[in-house]
């Protein structure tokens, strides 16, 4: 089988803010598809979300519901495997200006485990083939990939979010007398924020790792992105200890017990 979508997709930049339009794009040139949607299974909902779509969205049986999402993607995503339709003209609700003549949907597997679906379609029968799944899946480890890259950056965005509101919240509380039981409260739920960026922090750090593990895999330019993240992932990780320092300085001085009054 040709690699000639590994070489293209291995050359797709991971810091481009279009990273998944661009690996569809390239898909393109070796898929014949009109249109093309990408799932992403969502780690917080467990359904598939979609992300981005070329030309128009590619969904049909969307009266179709399963745990991980709705239509034939859905039904892809649950049974994990390719749905390929060829000839879908034969149908009586078929209208041949909007709806698709063949439909492929594929889901992105890496080790059993689900990362999304790619669906496409064409207003030209039996345009998709067998060897197209394989193409899908023969890349879909790579696909991870990317995708591990993408959940990584919107992790740490989230936690760059939740450090800074600790760190103005314990400011706050440094040009303030506190009554020791409000302390005590906004100590604690400090402390358990901290503790949840370090844990996410910890596992952010190990993908990261194990991405930098294949970094054959990565043009240069995607591999110095992966690096700049995980040395922002550590600065996160030092600064944390240094607001739990804190943390604990403040939680000291409630012993005064004295009443809230600004400074």
């Amino acid at each position: 089988m040709s690699t000639g979508l590994l070489d293209d997709l291995l050359h797709v930049d991971l810091t481009d803010e279009n990273l998944f339009h661009k690996i569809l794009s390239c898909m393109q040139n070796h898929i014949k598809y009109d249109a093309a949607t990408l799932y992403l299974k969502n780690s917080k909902t467990n359904k598939l979300k979609k992300i981005v779509s070329i030309k128009q969205d590619v969904e049909i049986l969307t009266g179709l519901h399963v745990d991980l999402g709705d239509g034939l993607s859905g039904w892809s995503a649950e049974s994990a495997t390719p749905i390929l339709i060829a000839d879908r003209t034969k149908k009586k609700s078929y209208n041949p200006d909007i709806d698709f003549a063949s439909f492929l949907s594929v889901p992105i597997l890496k080790d059993d485990s689900l990362y999304g679906v790619l669906n496409f379609g064409s207003f030209t029968t039996e345009r998709f083939s067998q060897e197209d799944i394989k193409l899908v899946e023969s890349s879909s480890t790579l696909i991870s990939k990317f995708v591990d890259y993408y959940e990584l950056t919107l992790q740490l965005d989230e936690l760059q979010t939740a450090q800074i509101n600790s760190t103005s919240q314990l400011a706050e509380l440094q040009n303030q007398k506190i009554i020791g039981s409000t302390v005590d409260e906004i100590s604690k739920e400090t402390a358990e924020v901290i503790h949840g960026i370090n844990n996410s922090l910890s596992i952010i750090i190990g993908n990261l790792q194990c991405l930098l593990i294949g970094k054959n895999e990565f043009n240069q330019k995607s591999l110095a992105r992966l690096k700049r993240i995980e040395i922002a992932a550590k600065k996160i990780s030092v600064s944390n200890n240094r607001i739990m320092n804190l943390n604990t300085l403040v939680n000291l001085k409630s012993d005064n017990k004295v009443e809230l009054i600004k400074s």
